[in-house]
């Protein structure tokens, strides 16, 4: 997962697209806290 995020972050930096960075740099945190989200309901469902 963290290396999808690496690849796509690089990908936007090469394409210089604007939009391509604003979505990685809100994509990657929304993955990050829906699985720590994720994550926190496992450890409750214990």
């Amino acid at each position: 997962m963290f290396r999808l995020a690496l690849i796509s972050r690089s990908s936007a930096i090469q394409t210089s697209g604007r939009q391509e960075a604003v979505w990685v740099l809100v994509g990657v945190p929304t993955i990050l806290a829906a699985l720590a989200v994720y994550l926190a309901g496992a450890e409750r469902a214990k």
